[in-house]
């Protein structure tokens, strides 16, 4: 990474974005960046680094980072109706005006489909059919500004947007559309407050705990609060059930911050959870700690593997594949 607040912007190519490369061609979408918070990627937002870094963490290459969609009803419409540009104006204006469901140009084909189905497939298809209307409806609710500004307010019904979009990864999954996806909470640095959780500070300002024990208390809250966040979408996955097990059983599903402690500002020791067995690349229910300073490139050079990707090195450490079934 390259340390600069202008246009000279330098990383290096993302783990999704690598797999997308390999593997994006077989769905509709190669891959898809969500997030609950916006913002723009230029300006200045950490000592010198630009917005860039810390707003995006889906990169296609050193200079091109891919803007995350933190609208959870333009999510939905991407899946289910296509982009905005690939709309003729008539259309837009259309499903502006009407908010024509999704569901409402597919319910012929569904009908004639359930006719051919048995009893267990029809009860299937119409959970999915459920599933989806129930979405859709929740969104639209939702709504929100998915315009980019340099310095965004607190995102409104943030806990709820959170959940939209975790709904959006499985349902996206479950369809098949696509089969990488990247969420990234909250951008580094981000002030979000979580009133229901008591905490009315930024996260950032109290990141910088300073060993204060009330600090400490509202990081556990929110630490929690995530992990909970992560909990569900990992139960809703394994509730998904696909040739070869759950939708958890056939997928990796990789958990962490840009992070260690907030206070020091360290990269090293990272808390990482991965989830999922991706279709027995991974044996899960291990705690693995490794010494001698160990890149987490080589874990993502160990995801690379198990879809199949014989690269030799990922990233500037990446050189040695973890053991991970």
């Amino acid at each position: 990474m390259f340390r600069t607040a202008g246009n000279d912007i330098y990383n290096g190519i993302s783990l999704d974005q690598r797999l997308a490369q390999a593997i994006g061609s077989q769905t509709t979408l190669p891959s898809l960046q969500l997030g609950a918070e916006s913002g723009g990627s230029t300006g200045d937002c950490d000592s010198g680094y630009s917005c860039a870094y810390s707003r995006n963490i889906s990169w296609a290459g050193p200079q091109t980072p891919l803007a995350k969609e933190t609208n959870p009803v333009s999510a939905f419409d991407r899946l289910f109706q296509g982009t905005e540009a690939e709309l003729s104006e008539a259309e837009r204006t259309r499903r502006r005006e009407q908010r024509l469901s999704v569901l409402d140009s597919v319910t012929q084909e569904a009908t004639r489909l359930r006719l051919e189905l048995g009893a267990s497939d029809r009860h299937k298809l119409d959970e999915y059919l459920t599933g989806v209307r129930a979405l859709e409806l929740r969104v639209q609710n939702l709504g929100g500004d998915a315009c980019e500004a340099e310095e965004p307010a607190p995102v409104a019904n943030f806990q709820e947007r959170v959940a939209a979009m975790s709904d959006l990864i499985v349902l996206a999954f479950q369809c098949d559309l696509t089969r990488i996806i990247t969420f990234m909470q909250a951008n580094a640095g981000s002030n979000q407050t979580f009133p229901w959780l008591n905490v009315f500070d930024g996260h950032h300002q109290i990141s910088h705990h300073q060993g204060n024990a009330a600090n400490h208390a509202s990081l556990r809250a929110i630490d929690t609060w995530e992990v909970q966040q992560f909990a569900s979408l990992l139960q809703r996955l394994a509730a998904v059930q696909e040739p070869g097990g759950s939708l958890l059983d056939n997928a990796l599903v990789f958990f962490s911050s840009e992070i260690e402690d907030g206070d020091a500002h360290r990269h090293t020791n990272m808390p990482i959870l991965l989830a999922g067995r991706g279709g027995g690349a991974v044996q899960p229910g291990a705690h693995l700690r490794f010494t001698n300073n160990r890149p987490v490139d080589d874990l993502f050079l160990s995801v690379l593997r198990a879809f199949g990707i014989p690269d030799a090195s990922f990233g500037e450490r990446g050189t040695t594949p973890l053991t991970l079934a």
